[in-house]
């Protein structure tokens, strides 16, 4: 169902954690590849429209990995990087959090109402 609501939270949360993945480039090459290893995931997960259980899992996974990344780029400030880039770095992972759980959401949302379909039959 590609169509879905969920695809629409993924593909912003994707490009929530691709501005991350840009302004975090001051604090560090591990921030930064695991921001930018968090959006691929996230756009991978668009295309498990098909394996609902999967996407959900998926989805939960980038939940925590996006509340983890948003933390340490709000608590961690190396020399030469100024304020502002860990403001917005937090709050986009914060974003993508969010939306991550809402993909949730609707991935379960989704299974609960095929799965109420095929007891019908």
């Amino acid at each position: 169902m590609i169509q879905r609501i969920q695809t629409v939270y993924l593909i912003l949360a994707t490009v929530s954690m691709a501005v991350c993945a840009a302004v975090v480039c001051p604090f560090g090459v591990l921030l930064t590849a695991a921001s930018a290893v968090a959006a691929l995931l996230s756009l991978c997960a668009v295309f498990l429209y098909r394996r609902r259980l999967l996407q959900a899992a998926a989805c939960r996974i980038l939940c925590v990995a996006g509340v983890a990344i948003a933390t340490v780029a709000a608590l961690w400030r190396p020399q030469g990087a100024g304020p502002a880039a860990a403001v917005w770095a937090a709050a986009a992972a914060a974003a993508a959090a969010v939306l991550w759980f809402l993909a949730h959401r609707a991935v379960m949302k989704d299974e609960k109402l095929v799965r109420s379909l095929d007891r019908i039959r």
